[in-house]
């Protein structure tokens, strides 16, 4: 849960997949909604870690919560927590 306040907010999730059609997205929910940007899987190539994270400055008038939300995967990927991370850093 984050207190009232503004934060810049950075998520990547890494992993592997096992083919070029496979595909992983994922944003930012705050409070139950979904905010900012959306990152994902480089559909391009099979075998790769995540290159596109969610990069969002957001304001939060109360505490609430933050969690990531898996919005879609195709074919089979695999997270792994080595080439995954999240900076929040507080601006106010």
């Amino acid at each position: 849960s984050l207190p009232a306040g503004q934060y810049f907010i950075r998520c990547n999730i890494g992993g592997t997949k096992t083919g070029g059609s496979s595909d992983l997205a994922y944003q930012l929910e705050l409070g139950g909604t979904l905010v900012g940007n959306q990152g994902g899987f480089d559909t391009s190539s099979a075998n790769r870690v995540s290159t596109e994270y969610t990069e969002n400055v957001f304001e939060i008038a109360t505490s609430t919560n933050l969690r990531i939300k898996i919005n879609s995967a195709a074919g089979t990927n695999s997270i792994t927590s080595t080439y995954s991370g999240m900076i929040i850093r507080r601006l106010t």
